[in-house]
């Protein structure tokens, strides 16, 4: 794989899904059975319930984690 694909496989990480899936490991949030919502209203539903300093902090970690990748991929390094 090119170093030009796997960024774009990067840049197609959805930041709000991210953020999501880090709430169902770190907080045990669970998404609404039987409900198909985008990730982003998931996260504003998650914000007004538990806070927005609390979805700050997972949206950021989901921004950091990203950036990692696409990082390690402009260096040609594997993420560790």
């Amino acid at each position: 794989m090119t170093k030009r694909a796997a960024l774009s496989f990067v840049a197609e990480i959805d930041e709000a899904e991210l953020a999501v899936r880090l709430m169902e490991t770190a907080i045990g949030y669970k998404r609404p059975v039987g409900q198909t919502k985008p990730a982003a209203v998931i996260l504003d539903e998650a914000m007004e319930a538990l806070g927005g300093d609390s979805m700050f902090r997972f949206g950021l970690m989901a921004r950091r984690a990203i950036d990692y990748f696409r990082e390690c991929v402009e260096k040609g390094q594997r993420p560790s």
